[in-house]
């Protein structure tokens, strides 16, 4: 499932998204933005995404609101996919979540 995954979030922009090992997240970004953060689990993925729960309409079943708990990712969307029919339904919030980051300006330097 991680090829899988790796597929569907390079796929938005081949060559503008990048990846960042961290220490108990990969993080994917578009420029310096990270657009979702993914833990790798046995027989599943946990990916959280920068979208606000109040302003995603007819979630999953399989996401929930993190805003109010401790979690490794950023946003305040969390994902538990364990299947590759769970990713296809994930794919649109993760567009969702890679399209605002990436219209957003980049903040100037002071």
């Amino acid at each position: 499932m991680t090829v899988r995954w790796e597929q569907c979030c390079s796929k938005f922009a081949p060559g503008a998204v990048s990846k960042e090992i961290q220490k108990k997240t990969v993080s994917y970004r578009v420029g310096s933005r990270a657009f979702c953060s993914v833990w790798i689990g046995q027989g599943c993925l946990r990916v959280w995404l920068p979208l606000k729960w109040s302003r995603v309409s007819n979630p999953p079943p399989f996401a929930r609101d993190v805003s109010d708990v401790g979690h490794w990712g950023v946003g305040d969307l969390e994902l538990r996919i364990t299947s590759a029919a769970e990713l296809e339904l994930a794919e649109p919030l993760i567009r969702a979540a890679f399209e605002a980051i990436a219209a957003k300006p980049l903040a100037r330097a002071r």
